[in-house]
């Protein structure tokens, strides 16, 4: 725990054995969540973006939609403000394409 510690920490972080990033995840499901979320997880040569609808009452389910978006080589190769321009354009498309395009949702990003 201490070592994991001195890799979350600002000042120890640098010279940590064990590097750590925050989370910022503040509390765990308790199964009472719903709404519209959106997931989206970069791994190899394919990029999902993911909308997660949760239902709670008499329509209590999960929902999801997904898109995927190969990521070209040249990308892949190239700057992460690249990188990331490419994913800015496959969300952009993704929420329009489910027509939710201007909404403000919850976000998970995966680096799988």
């Amino acid at each position: 725990k201490v070592e994991m510690e001195r890799g979350l920490s600002k000042e120890t972080h640098a010279i940590a054995p064990v590097k750590m990033l925050p989370t910022y995840v503040c509390a765990t499901p308790d199964g009472t969540e719903k709404g519209d979320f959106l997931a989206l997880d970069l791994g190899g040569t394919n990029f999902r973006v993911l909308l997660v609808r949760v239902r709670n009452g008499k329509q209590r389910g999960v929902e999801m939609h997904n898109k995927i978006y190969s990521i070209p080589q040249e990308v892949m190769h190239g700057t992460g403000d690249e990188l990331f321009d490419h994913i800015v354009q496959c969300i952009a498309d993704f929420l329009e394409y489910m027509g939710v395009k201007g909404v403000s949702l919850p976000l998970g990003f995966t680096f799988s």
